[in-house]
Parts: structure tokens; C-alpha cells; sequence
């Protein structure tokens, strides 16, 4: 969240601390209660859309380099059969065919390489059957299998995570313009009708609705730019 618009957030909790500790004052006001219920729930919005923002795709390209590690390190596993294979048959296309190494599957672009891991499954596949005095089953090849769908439901996670964070600071920007309005053209209207009904109330209000800025000086209720 930009930081001119943390201020504001801090006065709308305050705000909806009071309102919700004077419940009983507005009551008899339906039209503030409905326009406050309203702006409770922006107010929650905004909160929970800040939530999403503490994360970063830093995490998602971790998880998604484990993920291709260990993928890699299956690849490795079962080519490292096949070239023994090969050699062992002397079987030369396929010995050219398992020139692979883990740095191939790390160091190449992330859509190459879970291509060279489903490569390595498919020649498994075929040799499966001789392949068992190497030390590599089925199951090994499903490990494979199960390690390539993982890594590339990642990919292009952390681009997805941008995406999503520009839309979350769209919806925040749009829910501080429709609390603006809330504050401004009803809440800020109708406390005046309860002044004399409910003055501690409304002194409260008045001073919930003060923005404060930590970072020196303060804006008072007289400001009433929206956005």
C-alpha cells in the first residue's frame, strides 16, 4: 500500500472503532447504520486486499526452483540408467539421445526443461523393461511424471502473482474512494443529526476523523479531497 494512503486507512479503523463502541448511539439512525455497515465492509476490504500485498513472488520462485531441482534430480536419475544401458548395449543413438545433465535441466529456460524431463520419461518408457537390472521401475518413471506436472503448474506463477497484484491495488484504490464518499457525503452528514442526541458520540467521531500522519503534522476533518 503506498504510504499516503496509510494515514487514511488509520483513520478509517479509528472511525470504525467508535462506531462500533457507540452502536447504540446511531440505532435510532437506520440511514447511518446502513451507510456505516457499508463502509465497514470497505474498510475490511482494504485491510484484507494489504494482507495480499505482504507477499511477493520472491517465495513463488523459490518453491518453483525446488520444484525443478527435484525434477531434475529424478531426470538425472533415471537418464543415468538409460546411459549405463546404452553403453552397456552399446546402443550409440541412444547413448546420443541420453547426452543430458542435471546443469541442461538447471541452467536451460524453464519451458525447455520440463521438456527434457518428459524426453528422458518417454525413453524410460521404452526401455523399461531392460531397465530393471538398472535399478529403475515404473514407479520411478510416475515419480518422474508427478515431478514434471508440479514444476510446470509453476510456471509463470510469479507473472500471475503480478497480475493479481495489480488488480488488488486497483480494487484497494477504488474500495479508499468509495469509503471517501461514504465519510464525506453521508457519515459525516448524518453525525450532525445525532450532536445533540448522542454528543460523546459525536465528539468521538470528530475525533476519529482526524488523519494523522506519524511521519510529522496532521490533516483534520476540514480536508475533503476523495481518493
Amino acid at each position: 500500500m503506498n504510504n499516503n494512503k496509510v494515514p487514511k486507512l488509520r483513520m478509517f479503523i479509528t472511525v470504525t472503532n467508535v462506531c462500533d463502541q457507540h452502536a447504540t448511539a446511531y440505532a435510532i439512525l437506520p440511514a447511518f447504520s446502513n451507510a456505516y455497515t457499508k463502509f465497514k465492509g470497505l474498510v475490511k476490504n482494504i485491510n484484507d486486499g494489504n494482507t495480499l500485498l505482504q507477499g511477493g513472488s520472491i517465495g513463488i520462485t523459490d518453491e518453483k526452483l525446488a520444484k525443478r531441482i527435484i525434477m531434475a534430480d529424478i531426470g538425472i536419475t533415471v537418464v543415468s540408467a538409460l546411459k549405463a544401458y546404452a553403453h552397456a548395449t552399446n546402443n550409440v543413438a541412444l547413448i546420443a539421445d541420453t547426452d543430458i545433465t542435471k546443469d541442461d535441466i538447471l541452467g536451460c529456460k524453464e519451458t525447455d526443461a520440463d521438456d527434457i524431463c518428459l524426453h528422458i520419461h518417454d525413453l524410460g518408457g521404452q526401455h523399461l523393461a531392460a531397465l530393471a537390472d538398472y535399478g529403475i521401475v515404473q514407479a520411478d518413471l510416475a515419480a518422474l511424471s508427478s515431478s514434471i506436472t508440479s514444476f510446470t503448474e509453476k510456471i509463470g506463477s510469479p507473472r500471475k502473482h503480478i497480475i493479481d497484484t495489480k488488480t488488488v491495488r486497483a480494487n484497494i484504490t477504488k474500495y479508499f474512494k468509495e469509503a471517501d464518499s461514504l465519510l464525506l457525503n453521508q457519515l459525516d452528514n448524518l453525525i450532525t443529526v445525532l450532536k445533540t442526541k448522542a454528543p460523546d458520540f459525536y465528539d468521538a467521531y470528530q475525533a476519529a476523523r482526524i488523519i494523522v500522519d506519524l511521519g510529522g503534522g496532521s490533516k483534520g476533518v476540514v480536508e475533503k479531497k476523495e481518493g
